[in-house]
């Protein structure tokens, strides 16, 4: 039999041919799918810069103009002129990048910009919303003989926008802790809270006579598990059951190292102290203890027995200030002693401003803060891992914010809580990129 070779190479070449041209196919997919990628990449690039630098921008206008969770109001003039900021900062970027955008996001090359403010069971969530949206030709070396217009790429970046935001959320008073403790109110309190709400991780009782009256600014009565009334309560607000709860936030520990030690202090008669390390600060008697303003750092108790006088300078300009920070030991401001503390409400190292006292999640010990009819607290009360107990038979004014693993509230007299976001502690302005 005889094999025509000529015919057989003649196939080979149309095969070898047929696998030239799939390759270099393959080749120039690979080499404009690359180049349709990179340009996608660069507008990614470009879309999240924007929206970041606008955020950026935003956040610094929010607390220029001292806009906070309480005063985040979305048609005031302050809030319009900050996100008038964020516009004005994402078009600029994205024309200095070649890739301008309008203010109409529908045809794939806009900004959006909106503000939000959310109320979910007592917790509050306000923010600026940003989007942007860069749609950009990507010229191909190859594939322009199916498409000769060339490939669009569009890109899309957000971001947001938190103002200054309380520990709690917009509620006054908040327990942290998992377990059933929460927040318990009894007694023949009358409790005044203005500003903010209550929230607990776990369950909610209030007991007794207990009149409550929230006057809400922000914030609710929100709890997690089990809500619980029994006696005459009288609450002008539902509460709601939520779905998720507060986080424990991470303050830094105060800069106690650097600080003088004065070692243990029994006040004998009336003493001025100046901020530093104490074992333990001892009030008996008649006492008269002031402390200049300062940070006061404590690594055991520091108590009021009755009869005593305790309080921050009263020559010192009143927006300045003590944090006392509770490495370990409780904290025993009780009986019938006047006590009159306020928290730096200014920029104050190494104090903290807006921070009272600060008990970290590693002491376990106990804060209470009770007093004479002339005693006043100012700054935020906070306690991740223990109990804050809260009471007496006098009226007493708290400017606070009450932040505890548990927070018990008792006794017979009104007790009037003002979450005041200008002389509480407050985190910074959050911006996240979101895709």
């Amino acid at each position: 039999m005889k094999i025509n070779h000529s015919s057989q190479r003649g196939q080979a070449l149309v095969i070898i041919a047929a696998i030239i041209v799939g390759l270099l196919g393959m080749v120039a997919l690979a080499v404009d799918g690359s180049m349709i990628y990179a340009d996608r990449r660069e507008l990614q690039s470009i879309a999240d810069n924007a929206v970041m630098s606008a955020a950026a921008k935003a956040a610094l206008e929010l607390d220029h103009r001292s806009i906070n969770f309480q005063s985040f109001i979305c048609d005031h003039p302050d809030m319009i002129a900050s996100m008038i900021v964020a516009r004005d900062t994402i078009i600029a970027h994205t024309a200095a990048a070649g890739h301008p955008v309008d203010t109409d996001i529908s045809d794939n090359n806009g900004l959006e910009i909106s503000c939000h403010v959310i109320n979910n069971a007592g917790l509050v969530d306000n923010y600026l919303y940003m989007k942007v949206k860069i749609t950009a030709r990507s010229e191909t070396a190859f594939t322009r003989f199916v498409y000769p217009d060339g490939i669009n790429n569009t890109v899309e970046a957000v971001s947001h926008v938190r103002p200054r935001r309380s520990l709690a959320l917009g509620n006054a008073i908040a327990s942290l802790g998992p377990d059933c403790g929460g927040v318990d109110m009894n007694g023949n309190d009358t409790v005044v809270i203005d500003g903010g709400g209550i929230f607990s991780n776990s369950c909610m009782s209030f007991k007794g006579n207990t009149d409550i009256t929230i006057n809400v600014a922000v914030g609710g009565i929100g709890y997690m598990t089990t809500y619980t009334e029994a006696g005459n309560v009288n609450i002008n607000m539902e509460p709601q059951h939520a779905s998720e709860g507060l986080e424990i936030v991470d303050i830094p520990t105060p800069d106690c190292i650097n600080q003088p030690d004065y070692g243990g202090l029994n006040v004998n008669s009336t003493m001025t102290i100046d901020g530093g390390r104490y074992d333990y600060i001892n009030l008996d008697g008649f006492d008269h203890l002031i402390m200049n303003p300062g940070l006061y750092c404590l690594y055991g108790d520091f108590q009021t027995n009755g009869n005593q006088t305790l309080e921050v300078n009263p020559d010192a300009p009143m927006n300045q200030g003590v944090t006392i920070y509770m490495a370990e030991g409780d904290i025993l401001l009780n009986g019938n002693s006047n006590v009159r503390l306020r928290a730096p409400a200014i920029n104050q190292p190494p104090a903290i401003k807006g921070l009272l006292i600060y008990m970290p999640p590693t002491n376990s010990g106990t804060i209470t803060l009770t007093g004479a009819e002339d005693s006043w607290f100012r700054g935020t009360v906070y306690s991740p891992t223990s109990a804050i107990n809260i009471g007496g038979t006098v009226d007493i004014l708290y400017s606070s914010e009450f932040v505890g693993g548990t927070v018990y509230i008792n006794g017979s007299a009104t007790i009037s809580i003002n979450d005041d976001a200008m002389v509480n502690y407050t985190r910074p302005p959050m911006i996240e990129l979101n895709r």
